[in-house]
């Protein structure tokens, strides 16, 4: 393993490397390209701009004054807060973009499958009504909006 693999990794994982060295396990280089992956992963399904915050957005402001109108995100912002509102917004555009479903979505937010995809949707709504005035929120959708 390489000096930057070792301070890289957790130390169950370095520690598996260095009893495969010893007993000829392969468990542990399964863990460490699995760790790679994720690594790889994180790097290629960071849609959001890492300049901005989403909470600075057009579109999150959108999405705050919505729950004046919508009961979910009333309710969502209620029970989760704006952090988690504004994670929503990410999964969400995570599967504008396709790269998760709406059951997906609810997990990665921690919420029931219910939850997760009523907010989805809702925030769905608000993403169509803001697409093309929102220049930050255009840059997230690969293939726009249908």
């Amino acid at each position: 393993m390489t000096e930057s693999e070792n301070a890289k990794y957790p130390s169950e994982i370095r520690g598996a490397l260095e009893d495969e060295e010893n007993n000829g396990e392969t468990s542990a280089t399964e863990m460490l390209q699995q760790a790679r992956k994720w690594d790889l992963r994180e790097m290629l399904t960071d849609t959001t701009d890492t300049d901005t915050d989403i909470k600075d957005t057009d579109t999150f402001h959108t999405v705050l004054d919505a729950a004046d109108d919508r009961n979910d995100i009333q309710e969502f912002r209620r029970a989760h807060g704006d952090d988690k509102l504004a994670e929503a917004l990410a999964v969400t555009i995570d599967y504008l973009n396709g790269e998760l479903t709406r059951r997906m979505a609810a997990t990665e937010l921690g919420v029931s499958n219910y939850a997760g995809i009523a907010i989805t949707n809702e925030i769905e709504e608000v993403v169509r009504e803001r697409y093309g005035d929102d220049p930050w929120l255009d840059q997230q959708l690969r293939d726009g909006v249908e």
